[in-house]
């Protein structure tokens, strides 16, 4: 990835790096990296999940972009849905966003998630961790 950050920051392109995993010695040339488990983060929630940060970098820009509060609440369902996938420990922040994420995917606005859920029979149904584990996740992870 580093190749393609400095590539992009060469070509005056700006660059937000956001990240879950455990960052090498090195990070990447970008103008921010937001990884909750950098040593110097103050985040108490090192298990953030890699969906959750980006969640969490799209309401913090919200104001800065003098867009609706509200807007990134319309992906919560996306934002349970990878929370699960990801299977990353379902406390603090994790546990949160999934619990109202699932209620959100239930209801789907997304034409893509509706036809996903339907086409796995669970349709109409209350959504639960286990449906998104074992049955929707590895129907999108089963591709790559």
């Amino acid at each position: 990835a580093n190749p393609a950050v400095s590539a992009s920051r060469a070509a005056g392109i700006d660059v937000i790096v956001t990240d879950h995993h455990l960052p090498g010695d090195e990070l990447p040339p970008a103008n921010a990296v937001i990884d909750p488990r950098r040593a110097d983060c103050e985040s108490e929630d090192k298990n953030l999940c890699g969906t959750g940060v980006a969640f969490k970098l799209a309401q913090a820009l919200v104001p800065v972009l003098g867009l609706s509060p509200n807007l990134p609440l319309h992906f919560l369902d996306y934002v349970g849905l990878a929370t699960i996938a990801d299977v990353v420990p379902l406390i603090g922040e994790n546990r949160i966003l999934v619990r109202y994420g699932l209620k959100k995917l239930a209801d789907s606005r997304w034409v893509g998630l509706r036809a996903l859920i339907e086409t796995a029979g669970l349709g109409g149904k209350p959504l639960r961790g286990a449906h998104v584990g074992v049955i929707l996740a590895p129907r999108l992870n089963a591709v790559g």
